[in-house]
């Protein structure tokens, strides 16, 4: 198997560079050689300082056909994304890195980066606080008895926050073509919490559960705002359109 996965160049220099620099950004990308432009000379050398740079963001490798064999008589993906083309910047510490190529693998509950055509990475949620992908921000949360998790950030408020966790269900099929569907199938889910005070809470989206955890003020400011444009608090991305009027406000 060629695998395309050196970047100790670049790594090393994020990684001294960062020493000393506070909230600096580092990016991965680089000449134009394989996906993520890494030069011919820097490939098949992260293995030797893998243990290092995952103290970091917690790099572990994974074999690309894994990823593929593993979904190939299903139908449906568990990748978040539909795509490789979303960059992702990882907040470690103080410090911030930028990575292309990357997906959410939602069976595996991690980040992953695609660093050649037959080769990723995936990243320990354990490692890193924040990720930014495009205009979507995922954080990550745990406690003593469980490690961290990955959450989709809906809304940023003052008191609480609302997060989201995806999850698959593999619906199987059935030998009998006369029953319609054949193939296993992924399904992606997902659920809503509230976090507050470092407590996770699950929470159905409807209009009595949003409107509990907020004050008598903030529950007028809400139902004055969904009436008048006719906003839902069980849509998301209407129900983040009522809660950002409502932090506004305060």
């Amino acid at each position: 198997m060629k695998i395309q996965i050196s970047i100790l160049m670049i790594l090393v220099t994020a990684f001294l560079f960062g020493q000393n620099q506070s909230q600096t950004t580092t990016s991965f990308a680089g000449a134009s050689t394989n996906i993520n432009g890494l030069q011919a000379n820097q490939e098949g050398t992260l293995i030797n300082i893998q243990g290092t740079f995952s103290k970091i963001l917690g790099l572990n490798i994974l074999e690309f056909d894994d990823l593929i064999f593993a979904e190939a008589s299903m139908e449906g993906s568990s990748l978040l994304f539909d795509d490789w083309k979303q960059s992702a910047t990882f907040f470690a510490s103080d410090k911030k890195y930028r990575i292309n190529s990357v997906n959410y693998d939602i069976r595996r509950k991690s980040f992953i980066a695609k660093m050649s055509e037959d080769s990723l990475f995936t990243f320990d949620a354990n490692l890193f606080s924040k990720a930014i992908v495009g205009n979507r921000t995922f954080i990550t949360h745990g406690s003593n008895a469980e490690p961290n998790k990955v959450y989709e950030l809906i809304f940023d408020g003052a008191n609480f926050q609302l997060v989201k966790k995806y999850s698959v269900k593999i619906k199987e099929g059935s030998p009998n073509p006369m029953l319609g569907q054949m193939r296993d199938k992924i399904i992606q889910q997902s659920s809503y919490y509230v976090l507050q005070n470092g407590a996770l809470e699950e929470i159905r989206l409807t209009k009595r559960n949003v409107l509990k955890i907020l004050s008598k003020e903030e529950k007028d400011m809400a139902l004055d705002y969904s009436r008048k444009y006719q906003r839902s608090f069980r849509d998301e991305e209407e129900l983040q359109q009522i809660l950002n009027y409502v932090s506004n406000q305060s």
